[in-house]
């Protein structure tokens, strides 16, 4: 079932005092992390939250976070950590619009009927054990959506996605059956947020497993944590991967207690993964899936080759198939259309998404990727598909690379904007450091050919969202709206 509370239950009464959450400004132990989480539980009750209310979740900590998810779980709620980034929770509060809002500062633009001001005191516990009403979700309700994360945004606005009590529970089988296979009581690091489905359905693993779990830090605070705690594992999207390597390139620490980096979503360029398997840890494992379909596939950069390509091989309860534009099956070695099937996936967004008929299609989930599987059944991502499903035959990430190896680049995000004519444009959004020149990189870029960007887009900072991510669509939005350099 999907009871956040019951794991934590069986760890505080088996290793009670072994470190559960660490971030910043806490630190907890599974039996107080289960006495807090209990605590929040009946102060809810008592403040009205009723079983069956969606509870929207505005806080900054993620301990606290947390607790409140498993407190409003535990009495039936339908939980939302709501994302901190402006335009996410926007259209979070729009979509979702919670029935009670649990805040730990004043919520920009909330209109919920019901709120509730929450701090770190919530963290004490409630002094000792109560009783509890039964649980509110079982084995009859296994349909009843439980929890509610917004899409990531990459490519499109951000729109709710509301996870059964049991596509939930079938998402966490992937963390004992890959690479994650831990010993208990190991010390992980998760980058990500838990507004992000990611974040979230890999804390509840952790803690479901006995972990001691670290959240909060990222980049070069988080390689001091590394080697300060002797971190076991790392965890994260494959942005926030990317920000590591780089803070390690720039001051590196010793990462000699990883055993482990887990790297989901976007390609991970081969530079870096390079630079993690030789210099940070050997073992790195990447991960391909989406929030509405859960992960798919695993494969370690040593057995892929460091190809950037190679998402892994697909779990054995997962479908994917490579389908061309009538959804007929294609055989190894030809790229076409992916979609994945399977009990985890969602059967489409809360909101009404004029775009959803084109990802929800017979049972299958389009995440808008190409690609082909390999002979020995090795999974390929190859691109995305543009506007009216035509397909993008530029390498995004070769862009990236080739933009971001200009000395004077600090960041760089290569997107495709429609014209006026109803053709594709490769365009580039850079962020330059001190002596940017544009010409310069113009010219630096024009190795890459056909594929080189015809319009430029400087700004102070890229979009992204929670998981590190370019929000490609705001980027699109942009576009339009700011001045370009051709």
């Amino acid at each position: 079932m999907f009871h956040l509370l019951d794991s934590l239950a069986f760890h505080a009464s088996t290793r009670p005092g072994q470190l559960a959450i660490a971030t910043p400004r806490a630190r907890l132990n599974y039996r107080q992390l289960y006495d807090a989480s209990v605590g929040a539980a009946l102060r809810l009750a008592q403040l009205g939250v009723e079983r069956g209310q969606t509870v929207g979740i505005y806080a900054v900590n993620p301990a606290l976070q947390y607790v409140l998810a498993a407190g409003a779980n535990r009495i039936g709620a339908v939980i939302c950590v709501l994302p901190q980034e402006e335009s996410l929770l926007e259209a979070a509060l729009a979509q979702v619009k919670p029935d009670v809002l649990l805040q730990d500062r004043a919520v920009p633009g909330a209109s919920s009927s019901k709120t509730i001001d929450v701090d770190l005191t919530w963290l004490e516990g409630s002094g000792s054990p109560k009783e509890l009403p039964p649980p509110p979700f079982s084995l009859m309700q296994m349909g009843a959506v439980c929890m509610i994360t917004m899409s990531t945004g990459t490519t499109g606005r951000s729109k709710p996605i509301g996870y059964s009590v049991a596509q939930f529970m079938q998402r966490l089988p992937w963390r004992t059956f890959s690479a994650l296979a831990t010993q208990t009581g190991e010390k992980t690091l998760l980058l990500n947020a838990l507004p992000t489905s990611y974040g979230f359905i890999t804390m509840f693993g952790m803690l479901w497993g006995g972990d001691t779990a670290y959240m909060g830090w990222t980049g070069e605070p988080a390689l001091q944590l590394i080697e300060a705690e002797k971190i076991n594992r790392v965890m994260a999207s494959t942005p926030l991967i990317v920000q590591l390597a780089r803070a390690f390139e720039t001051g590196p620490k010793d990462c000699s207690s990883l055993r482990q980096i887990f790297a989901a979503g976007d390609t991970l360029p081969e530079r870096f993964a390079r630079l993690i398997a030789t210099k940070m840890c050997p073992n790195l494992v990447i991960a391909y899936g989406a929030n509405e379909a859960g992960m798919v596939s695993t494969v370690t950069a040593e057995q892929a080759n460091f190809d950037p390509q190679c998402v892994g091989y697909v779990y054995p309860w997962c479908r994917v198939e490579v389908v061309d534009e009538d959804d007929n099956v294609l055989p190894p070695g030809m790229t076409g259309m992916l979609r994945i099937g399977g009990a985890s996936i969602i059967q489409g967004y809360l909101s009404q998404d004029d775009g959803a008929e084109n990802r929800f299609r017979n049972g299958w989930f389009y995440p808008g990727d190409t690609g082909y599987f390999r002979q020995d059944g090795a999974l390929f991502v190859t691109g995305r598909l543009g506007a009216a499903a035509e397909p993008v035959t530029a390498d995004i990430q070769a862009i990236n690379d080739v933009a971001s190896a200009h000395p004077t680049v600090a960041e760089a995000a290569a997107f495709v904007v429609r014209n006026m004519a109803g053709a594709n444009e490769i365009w580039l959004a850079v962020v330059g450091r001190d002596g940017f020149d544009l010409a310069a990189l113009r010219e630096h870029c024009a190795k890459l050919g056909a594929d080189a960007p015809q319009r430029y887009l400087v700004l102070p900072s890229l979009p992204r969202n929670e998981s590190g991510k370019v929000m490609r669509w705001r980027l699109v939005e942009l576009s339009q709206t700011q001045k370009s350099a051709p």
